[in-house]
């Protein structure tokens, strides 16, 4: 599942999910977005279609410059307190537009956030539905590929309520750049100088650097080359605690792989399904013919489609010569979901997009 902050009426899918009024007008948020694109076309559909019971969904051919090729209306309930039947009603409301839309032969389909906006129910509630909803449909056998669209004028209050934690630890964790910014102004300050200063310095130090690198090269390309030491000659150069530190080296990532994946109960498809990884770079990480180590951002997709704990993604992410930084924000909120435990791939997705950070799953 896809999590992108973007106007849902200028995706392209199969299907666009409406959250409709249930009486034949205009609502505020994605309806009158779907109708603004759709025109008179969607409208004259919608109109045809008449009223729309609460929790139903019903599908119409798109219009005007909409990309898709139907538009599933759904009606959500009002949040009134909190009851289990409204939270209940609401994940029904994913269940029936999704089988509206495979009932319409469509493959593909974004959905809003139901009923986060004037529907009332709370962030968390609506975020928390939607991502488990939407994860389960893509587990089906004949499941839709889903997207989920975070519409960006609510996403700073999907991270206030919802992330605020997360954007306190990774403000605890690492320096803004306004806060480096200044560390570099207090330096300057300290030194006399000024920043341009600072950075002509820096550039001039390095220069007799490069030189020496050239001249390094160009003595080592006048040397005889050597033959390669064997394998006995090496064993007997490295020190013993050396060389029994590389005897205990582990397997390699994709080894590591295999054996999460057996022990997980995954196959590859559903871990392409889960993290949108390609079949061919999943099958070039099993085999180790990848040319470098894989994008860290795989690796991390994997960790918690396959709900690793936090040490066994530390140790995971070591087999490729990779760790978690507390400076980079994007592993601050891993972390940070791993070590609550029951880390769900759309839930910290929504967080990244929410902080402004590259997503796991991937947006193309």
């Amino acid at each position: 599942m896809k999590i992108v902050r973007c106007d849902l009426s200028g995706l392209e899918a199969d299907a666009l999910i409406n959250s409709a009024c249930g009486e034949v007008r205009v609502g505020a948020g994605v309806d009158s977005a779907l109708y603004a694109r759709g025109g008179k076309e969607l409208w004259a559909r919608r109109q045809a279609v008449g009223a729309i019971a609460e929790g139903e969904a019903v599908a119409t051919e798109a219009g005007g410059s909409l990309m898709c090729r139907m538009v599933v209306h759904v009606v959500v309930p009002e949040w009134k307190g909190g009851a289990m039947e409204e939270e209940a009603a609401l994940r029904g409301c994913y269940r029936r537009a999704a089988d509206t839309a495979r009932a319409k032969g469509c493959r593909t389909a974004a959905f809003p956030l139901l009923g986060a906006g004037h529907k009332g129910f709370p962030a968390e509630v609506a975020l928390k539905a939607a991502v488990e909803e939407l994860e389960a449909e893509e587990d089906r056998e004949d499941g839709l590929e889903c997207t989920l669209a975070l519409y960006p004028g609510a996403v700073a209050r999907l991270a206030g309520q919802l992330f605020g934690e997360v954007r306190n630890l990774l403000d605890s964790c690492f320096r803004t750049d306004e806060a480096v910014a200044r560390s570099v102004e207090d330096a300057c300050a300290e030194l006399g100088t000024s920043v341009w200063d600072v950075r002509g310095g820096e550039s001039l130090l390095r220069r007799p650097f490069r030189k020496a690198k050239r001249n390094k090269e160009k003595s080592c390309a006048m040397m005889p080359s050597l033959p390669a030491p064997t394998a006995a000659e090496e064993a007997m150069a490295l020190p013993p605690e050396l060389a029994t530190k590389l005897k205990a080296v582990g397997p390699g990532v994709g080894k590591a792989l295999m054996a999460l994946m057996n022990r997980k109960h995954f196959d590859n498809r559903k871990l392409m399904v889960k993290t949108g990884i390609s079949k061919q770079l999943l099958s070039k990480i099993q085999n180790g013919k990848h040319a470098k180590a894989p994008d860290k951002r795989w690796l991390l997709a994997v960790s918690v489609a396959m709900g690793l704990t936090l040490e066994e993604t530390r140790g995971f992410l070591a087999t490729a010569g990779y760790a978690l930084s507390e400076s980079n924000p994007r592993d601050v909120v891993v972390a940070y979901f791993l070590g609550r435990g029951g880390a769900q791939i759309g839930m910290v997705d929504a967080a990244l997009a929410c902080l402004g950070q590259e997503t796991l799953y991937p947006e193309g």
